[in-house]
């Protein structure tokens, strides 16, 4: 499906002042859960906060239908420094 296609790439993301944050579970419904989950899992695992790091939120997660085929746009958030997550 294209969910499985685009978690499978979305791990191969990440390192080097960057984070990527696993795909949504029903509690990070907005960018605000978003963001406090980057904040936790930067705690969790000693880094710095001002590394840069992306996620989609479960409202986002809606792009994909019951399949995980992917009908709508999937809109990533991110934070920190754009040329990092660029």
């Amino acid at each position: 499906s294209d969910l499985s296609a685009i978690k499978k790439w979305w791990r191969t993301l990440g390192g080097d002042g960057f984070a990527v944050l696993p795909p949504p579970t029903r509690s990070r419904y907005t960018q605000s859960d978003g963001h406090e989950d980057a904040a936790e899992m930067f705690a969790t695992r000693s880094l710095p906060t001002s590394t840069s790091f992306a996620y989609w939120h479960w409202q986002s997660h809606s792009a994909f239908d019951r399949s995980g085929g992917l009908e709508g746009e999937l809109y990533v958030h991110w934070g920190g420094d754009h040329a990092t997550v660029a």
